[in-house]
């Protein structure tokens, strides 16, 4: 039992979470107006995708809201959609609350003035909460429907308000100052077109940002290429602050360009603060023995900014050297020699290809060595079956990548589109279009036999 007083413990399983879907509405509909979202019953295919999400779990998240945003509880609904065990307090809790019992923290948008006064009195709390690794999602976009105006990030960013119709997804090279930007979209907004909008798409942007002495990731812009949502490191790079002034609370589940927004930054957060992952919740086998978590997402941006401009096109999961790597389907091995493992080639090309029988896909498994099935094309791999061990000397650390392709150009594509990384300043839609996807999303969304 958490030291809080929880005021609402959220693990729901598949009945009680066909309650709470938004309905799908005119993206016209205005932020500034007062009207209330419906949640009818989830269809087949949703109930399914909650059904085998409940494995991404290990930690817990901590929400902190006095109010439903916008009148909408979506937040609530794409954490009962991943499976992630959290609880809720409001404002007054956050002084008895122990912080570091949680993985990452989701300030909600859109509260009364109390809620932002409890906050600020409390946020040396947040400060140590950061300097010892954790992570704090703020949802910044403030003076909605509740009036209520928020005072200063950690660190000591500030905003100023406006409302916004219309915002960019900002994707240059780097700027001046502390400030980075990337070539590659972030994940969070790695599936929206650029520009995006809304009746009010944010409110404020954020300003002061050079009292951050860490470099910061500007995500997305307003109309006056003001920043509106912020990636940076705090306490010496082991917290982490991801903030928004973006309605994502109130155009998650409507008809809209920022519809896929809230879930993003979800799950970024959520696998970026060391959720743990377990294929089997899935259908699919675990290719670890070991817990597993991720240190490098799909797309992530640290990886874009180390390797110039590359994208990831992969997970990347921690594990020891010479660890067992299991096949997580029934399948066969495929690609030429060039394309599996091969210990003169170093850590970075030693990889092993799989088609699974099931589902139109490839398995790439990289940085690993000691084959333990023949590497001729064709050879079959059962579902669970050791396949090779991890490979020291992966990108300074072991770990296995791990990729899905979905159409065939992994085989004989070598390095530049057949491995972990993209050519120079790929876009999204390139990736796409080669075949490469997420594979946290994809298996999650595409059950296993």
């Amino acid at each position: 039992m958490k030291n809080v007083d929880v005021i609402a413990k959220n693990h729901l399983f598949l009945v009680a979470m066909s309650l709470l879907l938004p309905t799908i509405t005119s993206a016209a509909d205005s932020v500034e107006s007062n009207s209330s979202t419906t949640f009818p019953p989830y269809n087949k295919q949703q109930q399914l995708q909650m059904a085998v999400a409940e494995s991404l779990t290990g930690g817990t998240a901590l929400l902190i809201q006095d109010v439903h945003p916008w009148q909408t509880n979506s937040i609530e609904t794409v954490l009962d959609s991943w499976g992630i065990d959290y609880d809720i307090i409001n404002s007054t809790s956050i002084a008895g609350a122990t912080l570091e019992d949680y993985k990452f923290i989701i300030i909600a948008s859109d509260q009364p003035q109390t809620f932002y006064d409890n906050y600020n009195a409390e946020k040396e709390k947040f400060a140590t909460y950061l300097r010892n690794g954790g992570t704090l999602e703020f949802h910044a976009a403030d003076q909605g429907w509740q009036s209520g105006r928020w005072y200063r990030l950690p660190g000591g960013i500030t905003h100023e308000h406006h409302s916004d119709s219309s915002n960019t997804i900002y994707d240059d090279d780097f700027d001046s100052d502390n400030t980075a930007t990337l070539r590659n979209k972030h994940p969070i907004v790695a599936s929206m077109r650029t520009p995006f909008s809304g009746s009010s798409a944010s409110h404020g942007h954020f300003s002061n940002l050079n009292v951050i002495r860490s470099n910061i990731l500007i995500i997305t812009r307003d109309g006056q290429n003001l920043p509106t949502t912020i990636e940076y490191s705090y306490g010496g790079g082991k917290g982490r602050v991801i903030a928004t002034t973006n309605t994502i609370e109130f155009y998650y589940g409507r008809n809209s360009e920022m519809k896929s927004m809230l879930p993003n930054l979800i799950e970024y957060t959520a696998l970026k603060s060391k959720m743990k992952l377990d294929f089997e919740g899935w259908g699919w086998s675990n290719p670890l023995t070991t817990d597993m978590y991720v240190s490098q997402v799909f797309l992530d941006p640290k990886y874009d900014l180390y390797f110039n401009d590359k994208a990831h096109l992969g997970i990347d999961i921690g594990a020891s050297v010479n660890a067992p790597v299991f096949s997580i389907c029934k399948g066969h091995v495929v690609g030429s020699p060039s394309s599996v493992v091969d210990d003169s080639k170093g850590a970075f090309l030693a990889r092993l290809t799989v088609q699974c029988d099931t589902g139109n896909f490839a398995i790439v498994y990289g940085h690993i060595t000691n084959p333990k099935v023949s590497l001729a094309e064709g050879t079959p791999v059962d579902e669970n079956q050791q396949i090779a061990e991890v490979r020291a000397g992966a990108s300074g650390n072991s770990h296995l990548h791990l990729g899905i392709n979905v159409t065939g150009e992994v085989y004989f594509k070598g390095t530049t589109w057949g491995f972990g990384q993209s050519p120079a300043t790929a876009t999204f839609q390139q990736v796409m279009s080669h075949g490469w996807r997420d594979p946290v999303s994809y298996l999650r969304a595409n059950n296993g036999p």
